[in-house]
C-alpha cells in the first residue's frame, strides 16, 4: 500500500504544480490511470508559451531514499519514446525526491524531456534481478531538468 501511496503523491504533486505554474496558459494535466503504461500523466495539448510545445506523456518516479539512478531502464525508455513519438507526443520524466522528518515534508521535483538525455552519458549500468540494466543517472537528470519545483517553509 505504501508504494502506491508514494507513487500517487508524486503524480499528484507534479500535476498540481504544473497546473499552477502554467494556469494562465491553460495547461491541462490528466492522470493516465493505468499500471500498464510507461507513463503516469498526460498533457494532451501543446501550449506554445510553455515547455510543452507538443502533447506530452510524463513518467513520474517518486523516491524517499536517495539513489544515484532511477528507472525506467534505457531499453524501456527508448521503446516508450518511439511509440509516443509516433503518436506526436514528447516523453518526459518527473523525478520527485522527498523527505518526511519531524512532521515536515520537503520535496524537489525535476522534469526533463527524455529527448535531452544522452543515451550514453546519462545512463549507468546497475545489477537488477535478471542481470545488468542501464538506468538514468539522477544527477544528470537534475542538471538537465527544464522545470524544477522545491518546497520551503518558515
Amino acid at each position: 500500500m505504501m508504494l502506491k501511496t508514494t507513487g500517487d503523491f508524486g503524480e499528484c504533486i507534479t500535476s498540481f504544480l504544473l497546473g499552477k505554474k502554467f494556469e494562465r496558459q491553460g495547461l491541462t494535466v490528466i492522470s493516465a490511470g493505468s499500471e500498464n503504461l510507461p507513463y503516469d500523466l498526460i498533457i494532451p495539448f501543446s501550449i506554445d508559451e510553455t515547455p510543452f510545445t507538443k502533447p506530452a506523456a510524463i513518467s513520474v518516479k517518486t523516491r524517499g531514499e536517495w539513489s544515484d539512478v532511477i528507472p525506467p531502464n534505457k531499453k524501456k525508455l527508448i521503446e516508450a519514446q518511439e511509440v509516443l513519438q509516433q503518436k506526436g507526443y514528447d516523453f518526459w520524466i518527473s523525478f520527485v525526491k522527498y523527505t518526511f522528518k519531524n512532521d515536515n515534508l520537503q520535496f524537489g521535483i525535476y522534469l526533463v524531456p527524455t529527448r535531452k538525455l544522452d543515451m550514453d552519458d546519462d545512463f549507468k549500468k546497475v545489477s537488477r534481478g535478471k542481470g545488468p540494466i542501464e538506468q538514468i543517472k539522477t544527477e544528470n537528470l537534475k542538471e538537465k531538468a527544464e522545470i524544477k519545483f522545491f518546497s520551503c517553509w518558515d
